[in-house]
């Protein structure tokens, strides 16, 4: 089993701004939130890869 489970939690389309995604990252006990732009979460896939 993974150490860090991370699904994709919530998107928000907001007009005339970037794609926001909210990441949930549960990790052992700790719950945590992340906003990732839409480049930064290709950023974050393509060094994953």
């Amino acid at each position: 089993m993974a150490d860090l489970a991370e699904f994709v939690f919530s998107v928000w389309i907001r007009p005339m701004t970037t794609i926001s995604i909210i990441i949930l990252s549960i990790d052992g006990d700790q719950i945590n939130y992340r906003r990732y732009t839409r480049t930064e979460l290709a950023n974050k896939i393509k060094s994953n890869l």
